[in-house]
């Protein structure tokens, strides 16, 4: 798997190369300035917090939330990932919108930049607190740290099925988890209920390809 297969988040159609520096300190900046702008800073004399840095498996991309929708369409035609961050950056500055928020956040942590994302789906459960999208951000994000985030990121995930049964996004993420975790047992299970909730979504389509099954009848 190398995630190329997220909502076309994580294929941009050729462009000129963007060093991943340049790209990194683009997002640092606008997150300094959100972070600036929702108060995220208690006061002046508290440290900032340590960046959160991205850990995953050997041969695996940075763990990224799995959308059940296609990004905007006029970000999906810039040619590069920096060209579709910034331009998700001014979206969602603009309009303030839930989900241009929770996008921006996936598509962060598609590059690796976790502090963002984070910065993101706060902004987006800030805006909406019930929002599914945003509270499965936020636990990919801690799962992105590595194995202990992972493991929580097991528990958090398993803690909102029951509220969410027939959620085919949370079910389809509970897979990658799995799959970052290599817990075959748990991959063929969420695979296979994002497959029965609904076959011909992109998410069902996806989730055979990851090992899913249909149900039996």
């Amino acid at each position: 798997m190398d995630g190329s297969e997220s909502s076309r988040i994580a294929r941009p159609a050729r462009g000129p190369a963007v060093p991943r520096r340049k790209l990194a300190v683009t997002l640092a900046v606008w997150a300094a300035l959100v972070a600036g702008a929702l108060g995220a800073a208690a006061a002046l004399d508290t440290p900032p917090a340590a960046p959160l840095v991205s850990v995953a498996p050997k041969g695996l991309p940075p763990l990224f939330l799995y959308l059940d929708r296609d990004l905007p369409t006029e970000v999906t035609a810039l040619g590069t990932a920096a060209a579709q961050v910034e331009r998700l950056q001014e979206l969602a500055t603009a309009g303030d919108a839930p989900a241009r928020w929770v996008e921006l956040g996936a598509v962060a942590q598609r590059v690796g930049e976790l502090s963002p994302a984070k910065l993101a789906f706060d902004r987006a459960l800030a805006l909406a607190p019930t929002r599914l999208d945003a509270q499965i951000g936020l636990i990919m994000n801690d799962g992105a740290t590595g194995p202990e985030g992972l493991a929580r990121a097991t528990t958090a995930l398993a803690a909102l099925t029951p509220r969410f049964p027939k959620s085919q996004l949370l079910a389809f993420n509970r897979g990658i988890i799995a799959v970052y975790r290599a817990d075959q047992p748990a991959i063929e299970t969420a695979f296979s209920r994002a497959v029965a909730l609904d076959p011909r979504s992109p998410l069902g389509i996806l989730a055979r390809r990851f090992g899913g099954t249909a149900p039996t009848r």
